[in-house]
């Protein structure tokens, strides 16, 4: 593998004769490209006499846009302000909603405190309702039992009053008789 190649090449000449001669064609080709770029340079420079004027125009146009660059860097850092302004703004009404978002907070605690305390008088009224249907039942069952004590007593008011006008009846019966008889016993007795 580390065979010596360079006994293998067809020009006659020495390894350093090739390599000077490679060099003199570098120094020859740039030493023309150096001259090009030196005649270049010189036209250049005759040149620059005829385009001051440009240049000239041209840096005035440069200031002139830069001028306008710093008017408007001016705007925009006013309105950097302004936006700045506007910002402090919408936090004062962030902090505004943040306020009135607790505030909805507390009155839905609230409402659901007052939620609370309606299921709890539900469920009283419940209770209540309950402890009527029992007052209603009782007082179904004391209106029958009233309504049969009212026949009841009606029936013996009957009776009674039955009793009591024969009784009556008898009275007249036997003072009608008794006066009869002492009519016939004491005559003279007036009546």
């Amino acid at each position: 593998m580390s065979e010596d190649r360079t006994g293998e090449t067809k020009d006659s000449r020495s390894f350093e004769e090739r390599v000077f001669t490679r060099f003199d064609l570098l120094d020859e080709r740039f030493g023309r490209e150096l001259s090009d770029v030196t005649i270049r340079i010189g036209k250049l420079e005759e040149r620059q006499f005829d385009t001051k004027p440009i240049w000239e125009r041209a840096l005035a146009a440069i200031v002139e846009i830069h001028d306008e660059l710093k008017a408007i860097n001016s705007r925009l850092n006013g309105m950097d302000q302004r936006f700045d302004a506007i910002d402090h703004r919408f936090e004062g009404i962030d902090q505004r909603f943040d306020a009135i978002d607790h505030r909805f907070q507390g009155i839905d605690q609230r409402f659901d405190a007052i939620d609370h305390r309606f299921q709890g008088i539900d469920q009283r009224f419940d209770v209540m309702n309950k402890s009527f249907a029992v007052i209603d039942a009782r007082f179904d069952k004391q209106d029958i039992d009233a309504e049969d004590n009212f026949r009841s007593i009606g029936l013996k008011l009957d009776v009674f009053n039955d009793n009591l006008l024969e009784l009556r009846a008898n009275h007249r019966y036997f003072e009608r008789k008794l006066a009869k008889i002492e009519a016939h016993v004491f005559p003279d007795v007036p009546n």
